[in-house]
């Protein structure tokens, strides 16, 4: 990959838009499509084995984000993939797909 592009950063505390119920804590596993054209041919020729790799393997990204909202896992999920297929982004993702859904924590709210 072109070493000159900016990493996308996905590790952040996505905040509910209702504060009020926003009481767990959230972590959300996925996998996405990096943009084919982010790659050079050059990206494809590994220089430990020698072998030119599948651009699909190399397309495919993933990453653990933690989210605070309500008690719904199903909302949680929708705000990452949300903020993962963001058409505005950058380097937009394609192809969301869930690996894992983990409730980490819950506090009472006063």
């Amino acid at each position: 990959m072109n070493q000159t592009q900016t990493p996308i950063d996905v590790s952040k505390l996505l905040a509910s838009d209702d504060l009020a119920t926003a009481d767990h804590i959230w972590e959300v596993s996925w996998e996405a499509k990096l943009p084919a054209d982010l790659f050079t041919e050059e990206d494809l020729h590994c220089p430990e084995c020698g072998e030119d790799h599948d651009l699909e393997d190399l397309r495919t990204s993933g990453d653990s984000t933690t989210v605070l909202c309500g008690p719904e896992g199903q909302d949680a999920i929708d705000k990452v993939r949300a903020f993962i297929l963001d058409p505005k982004a950058e380097f937009p993702l394609t192809d969301f797909r869930l690996v894992g859904l983990e409730l980490l924590a819950v506090s009472e709210i006063r």
